[in-house]
């Protein structure tokens, strides 16, 4: 075993220098330049920027050029959201409890949620509402109609629209993060559309 000999990995571990001996030379560290961003690059493509998704301002028709619309913060959780014109929607909430009811009052699924003695979606005479103050509970829900416009109607007047001529157009409503969406979907002719959208009945 060499006891002599310094240890290269251990610095404190080091024999103490003769008078006049040199002490060994130790390679110079590069210097960092913390301001050269371009030395810290990993050489992976810069990530490709999501433009923001329309604002619902005004009134907003919803087209297959232009599909969807994202509610701001207070849009999305002041008030009810009135949709007016759908005959029947489907809806699923956080919890994964889902249905669908029509207009005639009919159902399938599971029962809709009550907070507040309000159920959490529901029809109010033709107009579907959404209570806004619970919004998070939900998950998402598809409106549909055989043929004529769909609306939803914000409080601050603002609204979103779309035409489903021939019920080839759904109206598809999603929960992303603390706002909502609404989106223009188009679908088959004649279509199951809770099945279509993956929406499960009796759970």
């Amino acid at each position: 075993m060499d006891l002599v000999s310094p240890r290269p990995d251990i610095t404190f571990l080091r024999r103490r220098l003769h008078p006049g001996e040199t002490p060994p030379a130790v390679a110079p560290r590069p210097a960092t330049n913390f301001l050269d961003l371009s030395s810290r690059s990993s050489g992976a493509p810069a990530p490709e920027l999501i433009p923001p998704k329309p604002a619902a301002v005004g009134k907003v028709i919803l087209s297959v050029d232009s599909p969807v619309v994202r509610l701001d913060v207070r849009q999305s959780a002041i008030g009810t959201l009135v949709i007016s014109g759908p005959t029947a929607f489907a809806w699923e909430t956080a919890a994964m409890l889902s249905g669908e009811l029509h207009r005639g009052g009919s159902t399938q699924g599971s029962d809709i949620p009550t907070y507040a003695n309000r159920r959490l979606v529901d029809f109010y005479g033709n107009d579907a509402v959404v209570g806004l103050r619970h919004f998070s509970r939900l998950r998402r829900a598809v409106y549909w109609t055989d043929s004529g416009p769909i609306t939803a109607t914000l409080l601050d007047g603002a609204s979103v629209s779309m035409e489903s001529l021939d019920g080839s157009q759904v109206m598809y409503l999603s929960v992303i993060g603390h706002v909502i969406e609404i989106r223009l979907e188009q679908i088959p002719l004649r279509s199951d559309i809770p099945a279509l959208f993956g929406f499960q009945r009796g759970h």
